[in-house]
Formats: C-alpha cells, structure tokens, sequence
C-alpha cells in the first residue's frame, strides 16, 4: 500500500464549505453518544436537514463577462454551489455501502427513507466513535484474511476522517500508512505475521486523534 492519496478533488474543494459543514454538525447532535434513536429523532433531523438545505440549495449566480465585437456584455451564469457537489459525492458513498453490509450497520440508521438514511450516514461518519469502530471491523477482516484491505473500504475510512475533521478547529484527524521495507517498530505497528525487520506489506493504515495521539498502530506484514 502506497501513500495514502486524496479521495477526489471534490471532496478536496468542499474542505471549506461552512454549509456542508453547518449540515454535518445538525446531523451530527441527534446520533451523539447514542446507537438507539426513536421515531420522533428521525423526524427532527429530517426536519433540520431539510431547513438547511432549503435555506441554502439556491443556485449561485456569477457575473461573467464577455467581449464581442468591441462590446463588453455582461451575463447572469447559474453554477451549483460546491455544497451541494459534497452531498452528492456523499450520496455516492451511501449507495456504495450496499457492497459493505458490515459496515452500514454501524454508519446508517435503521428506519425512515432514503433521505433519513443519508443524514444518519453523514451523521454518523463524522462521529470519532464510529471513525474507531471501522478502523477496528476492518482490523478484523485484516487479521482473518490476512489480506490489506480494499481501496474502497480505505475509501470509506478516508471520507469518514473528512467529515470529522470539518468539525474540526485547527486540528486533523487522520490515517498514516508506513512504506514497504521501512523498518518494523512495535510503538507504530502491529505484527500479523512474517519474521524480520522490515515491513513487507501494510494491510491497514495507523489511526491518530486531532491531537496527534496514536488510537491505532498499522497493521503489517513483515518480511
């Protein structure tokens, strides 16, 4: 496994989307700290969400202007708001969860439409807790298998650690993957299996807070 690369540039430009994040933060109070939601928490965030993208999916406008025969001509162009590109690369990782049934048990609440659960996976995703209990499912699927995860499943961890971050101030979340060949060290990695003391494969990437601190050491194979 490689250097760990940016999910899409999307997501890249929405880093900065006050909106995305004001979404991310309304979603995110009605799952906090708890797994077991009733009916009556479903309509409310439905009902929040659906506030803040109605008070905000207008169309921005942009002035453009254009010469043509000597003559400037200004024109009133309509362009989607990135926001509103987030929530639809979001919705793509929501129908992805489908090829993932062990993790949309943790990231989608049960009930409700499909709007509902979208919310509850953003919602979700972008707790810290929930960040840990992949890292840990995918952890055991490593220590079965004895196999690296797949660029999707990465993918999902990555998107996860995104969303927690935009609620974030000054700090990030984030995953760090050693090199093949590096040297092996017990304090940032764990051994699955081999003898040595080089890495030969990552199967899965060390998980650190905002603050830096270690929550998970890499997964490796030496050799």
């Amino acid at each position: 496994m490689g250097k760990l690369s940016n999910i899409d540039q999307i997501l890249e430009n929405l880093e900065q989307s006050e909106i995305l994040k004001k979404l991310i933060l309304t979603v995110k109070k009605y799952w906090q700290d708890s797994d077991d939601q009733n009916s009556l928490s479903l309509l409310n965030i439905k009902k929040e969400a659906n506030h803040v993208i109605e008070n905000n999916a207008g169309l921005q406008r942009e002035d453009i202007r254009v010469v043509y025969k000597d003559k400037i001509i200004e024109k009133k162009v309509e362009t989607i708001p990135q926001w509103v590109k987030g929530l639809e690369q979001q919705y793509l990782y929501f129908q992805k969860l489908n090829d993932f049934p062990e993790l949309k048990s943790i990231l989608v609440q049960s009930g409700g439409d499909e709007s509902v659960a979208l919310m509850s996976f953003i919602g979700r995703s972008s707790q810290w807790q929930n960040i840990i209990r992949i890292w840990d499912k995918l952890a055991e699927h490593c220590r079965i298998t004895q196999q690296e995860i797949s660029s999707e499943q990465l993918n999902f961890l990555e998107n996860m650690l995104f969303l927690y971050n935009l609620t974030l101030s000054n700090a990030k979340a984030e995953l760090n993957s050693p090199e093949s060949d590096d040297d092996y060290d017990f304090r940032k990695h764990t051994q699955l299996a081999g003898e040595g003391t080089k890495i030969k494969q990552v199967l899965l990437p060390a998980l650190y807070s905002g603050a830096g601190e270690k929550i998970k050491s890499a997964l490796v194979i030496l050799g």
